[in-house]
């Protein structure tokens, strides 16, 4: 492990990784070329096992946050080892740090970034945009994000219920029948949110579908008024399923049958 505490690597502040130089192009693209400076990236993932047998090198291009005012080529020459432990699993692995974890495209920090710029209020295409990222990797950083900071909700007096609906109906395939022709399937763009009315937690939970039958409004509303104050969402939303389920069932089971025409 090298000081380069008096370097650009201090200015960069990747934790694990060093600047070994940085170039810039004729277009004026400035490239970061980094290498490992944390000895524990050779630590194997499977059974903790520091390697010292060297297989091959990789060239990654892992995205960050703009540094100086713009946006950098990030390279870092990582190794990949070989483990030689007899009872591990893994044969071989890449390095890897805190703030580039194996398989990540993106850093620790630029994922926060993201995931904190939509928490702020700001649109996530627009977030996406100006981080040069895709869409999917703000929704990912926003996921992670909720489970972290996400509880579970207190009981609340007054449940309230929803129904907010996105886009158009689309048609999307859904494998084929035994003919050979394809199956489609209807998406539903409708979801149903449950808030804390007379509360401050504002939304509690939202799932997919409508409730716009007035059978199954009713339905929902004695649900909700038996399963007021449970302090698992999960076990809440399975007994509104539950109790859907069943009524589906036996609204069925009366229906009449038709017998086919000959």
């Amino acid at each position: 492990m090298v000081d380069r505490s008096d370097d650009a690597s201090c200015l960069l502040g990747l934790a694990g990784l060093a600047v070994e130089r940085v170039v810039l192009t004729v277009l004026g693209v400035k490239i970061v070329q980094l290498v490992t400076d944390d000895s524990d990236a050779a630590r194997c993932p499977s059974c903790a096992t520091v390697s010292t047998s060297g297989k091959d090198w990789v060239l990654t291009r892992p995205r960050d946050l703009p540094c100086g005012g713009e946006f950098a080529v990030v390279q870092w020459r990582k190794r990949r080892w070989r483990c030689r432990t007899v009872d591990c699993v893994r044969q071989s692995f890449t390095e890897q740090v805190a703030q580039v974890p194996a398989g990540m495209r993106t850093t620790t920090r630029l994922r926060a970034a993201l995931a904190v710029a939509v928490e702020d209020g700001r649109d996530q295409s627009e977030v996406a945009a100006a981080y040069r990222v895709s869409w999917p990797t703000v929704q990912r950083a926003v996921v992670a994000l909720g489970a972290v900071e996400l509880v579970e909700p207190e009981p609340t007096t007054v449940l309230g219920m929803d129904e907010t609906r996105f886009g158009r109906p689309r048609w999307l395939p859904d494998g084929v029948h035994d003919d050979g022709r394809v199956r489609w399937v209807r998406t539903d763009p409708w979801e149903t949110g449950f808030v804390d009315i007379t509360g401050d937690q504002a939304l509690l939970g939202q799932v997919d579908g409508r409730t716009s039958a007035e059978g199954t409004n009713r339905l929902i509303k004695q649900v909700k008024r038996a399963a007021c104050g449970f302090r698992n969402w999960d076990n809440y939303r399975r007994r509104v399923r539950l109790h859907y389920t069943r009524r589906t069932r036996r609204l069925s089971a009366r229906k009449p049958t038709v017998p086919a025409q000959s």
